[in-house]
């Protein structure tokens, strides 16, 4: 096997192969593969750029169809060392198919026959469990805590005591704890009803007040309304009292002026002038007066008596003209 080429030798290592079957695999295989080892080193250095390379073009032919006949003659030896291995397969697999299916019939028998006690005690043990798992699983959830096949007829009563014991106590906890919570649950929605109640009469009583409320503001905003009113109207009315004493007072001011001159003019031409000239100053200053000295007052009641007065200044005035024209 010194001869045996590296990359077959390192598979033969990895398959762990025996040494005969190896040299066995060699001399089939080998033999081909050294034969092309020399295209198999060199084939790249055949580059074909143009057609005109005939030299290299048939090169690179030759040696295609020297791998070729190299990979069909291994694989050819494939197939007939392959076949042979397959029919010595095929013919074990039924010699052993048929050894077990002569012997094995007879083993599990005697084996049945070897473990009978065995397998009355494993069907009585585990009746045993079915009918006491049956029984215990009506008081408790939890049987793995108890070997129920291995318990002796006095340890399994002594346990079934204990569980029946214990579940009785669990229902009258369970039983006890339920009665509280429904006389909780009672305490609780009788609790909320009142609350609800009191909720209701607070939020009507609440509701009534604000009733209560809003219409004493409505009624508080109408009295103010009316108030501001009055307080417009007041407000207009002086200010047209203002403007109309304004006016009058303008007015005077004016005829007041105006007198003045007149009477200065009269007094100075009056001077020397005879009775019926004095007469007509007399009138002028009086006139004068009724328009210069008259006030402003702020009722009626106290304007109609100084109107009044003003009206007879006025007659006096008139009566002292018209008898001016008589002299």
């Amino acid at each position: 096997m010194n001869n045996t080429p590296k990359e077959l030798q390192i598979i033969l290592d990895e398959q762990n192969i025996d040494k005969n079957d190896a040299q066995k695999l060699v001399e089939a295989f080998g033999g081909p593969f050294e034969e092309v080892g020399d295209i198999l080193a060199t084939y790249t250095n055949i580059i074909v750029t143009d057609g005109s390379q005939r030299e290299e073009i048939k090169e690179a032919r030759e040696m295609r169809l020297k791998l070729r006949a190299a990979r069909s003659t291994v694989e050819n030896k494939r197939k007939d060392m392959k076949a042979g291995i397959i029919k010595e397969g095929r013919a074990i697999d039924s010699i052993a198919k048929f050894v077990k299916e002569s012997i094995l019939p007879a083993e599990e028998h005697l084996q049945l026959q070897e473990d009978f006690a065995k397998i009355q005690e494993a069907e009585r043990k585990a009746k045993l469990e079915t009918e006491r798992t049956t029984e215990l699983s009506q008081f408790t959830d939890d049987l793995s805590i108890y070997n129920l096949p291995e318990m002796s007829d006095e340890q399994y009563a002594t346990t079934l005591k204990m569980v029946k014991e214990s579940h009785a106590l669990k229902v009258a906890d369970a039983k006890r704890l339920e009665d509280a919570r429904i006389k909780e649950q009672k305490n609780y929605e009788e609790a909320q009803a009142k609350l609800k109640a009191d909720k209701e009469k607070a939020e009507a009583k609440l509701a009534i007040e604000r009733k209560k409320s809003r219409e004493a503001e409505a009624k508080a905003e109408a009295v103010l309304e009316v108030e501001r009113a009055k307080y417009r109207e007041a407000e207009a009315k002086s200010k047209a009292r203002e403007e109309v004493i304004a006016k009058e007072k303008a007015e005077s001011e004016a005829k007041e002026k105006a007198i003045r001159d007149k009477a200065q003019a009269d007094k100075e031409a009056s001077e020397a002038a005879p009775d019926k000239e004095k007469l007509d100053s007399l009138s002028a200053d009086l006139e004068s007066f009724r328009l210069m000295h008259m006030p402003v007052l702020q009722t009626a009641a106290a304007r109609g008596i100084r109107d009044q007065v003003a009206d007879q200044i006025h007659e006096t005035v008139k009566y002292i003209e018209e008898e001016i024209k008589k002299l």
